[in-house]
C-alpha cells in the first residue's frame, strides 16, 4: 500500500506540474515494458556478436559429413561457391559426389561451380537465425545467385542441416 500511495502522490505531483519528462520519469520504474525492449536488445547484440560466418561453415561441414551429408547429397547434388562480400572470403561446398562431401575455405572449383552465392554476413547470419529465407533474401537483392536456380531453391536444406550443428547458444 505504501508504494501504492507513493505512485499515486508522484504521479499528482507530475500531473500538476503538466511535465511530460518528470510524468515518464516517474512511471519509468514502475513499468516493464521499458525493460523487456533493453534485455531483448542486450540479448539481440550478444547473440550477433557470438556467431561469425567461419563458425556457420564450419557447423555446416560438420553437417555434410557421415550419413546426414549422404542424405543432404541426395536431395542436393551440386557444388556451391559462397562469397561473403565484406571480408571477400570464399566457401566451397562440394554435394556433387555420393562419397565425399566436404566445405572448403576458398574457391574449390575455379568459379565453376553449379551455383555462386555471394552476400554479406550479415544476411548470411540471418539466413541462419531464420529471420529471412533464401527465396526472400534473393527477391529483395540481398543475395545475389548465379547458376542452376534449382539448387538455389534447396540452399534452405543446407542451412537447415547447418543450424543443427550450431551450438543452441550460437543461434
Amino acid at each position: 500500500k505504501a508504494w501504492q500511495t507513493k505512485l499515486r502522490h508522484n504521479q499528482e505531483r507530475a500531473h500538476d506540474d503538466n511535465d511530460i519528462k518528470k510524468k515518464r520519469d516517474v512511471l519509468k520504474p514502475y513499468t516493464t515494458t521499458s525493460t523487456k525492449r533493453s534485455i531483448k536488445s542486450r540479448i539481440f547484440c550478444h547473440i550477433a556478436n557470438m556467431s561469425s560466418t567461419a563458425e556457420v561453415f564450419a557447423a555446416m561441414g560438420v553437417a555434410v559429413e557421415g550419413k546426414g551429408g549422404k542424405a543432404l547429397q541426395r536431395k542436393f547434388k551440386g557444388t556451391v561457391t559462397f562469397t561473403i562480400s565484406p571480408s571477400g572470403k570464399t566457401y566451397s561446398l562440394d554435394l556433387s559426389s555420393p562419397t565425399e562431401c566436404t566445405v572448403t575455405e576458398g574457391d574449390a572449383f575455379d568459379g565453376k561451380a553449379d551455383l555462386q552465392v555471394s552476400c554479406s554476413e550479415d544476411v548470411m547470419m540471418k539466413m541462419v537465425k531464420k529471420e529471412i529465407q533464401p527465396q526472400q533474401a534473393f527477391m529483395k537483392g540481398m543475395i545475389k545467385i548465379k547458376g542452376k536456380m534449382n539448387l538455389a531453391m534447396k540452399l534452405t536444406t543446407v542451412l537447415a542441416a547447418t543450424r543443427q550443428k550450431l551450438p543452441s547458444a550460437k543461434l
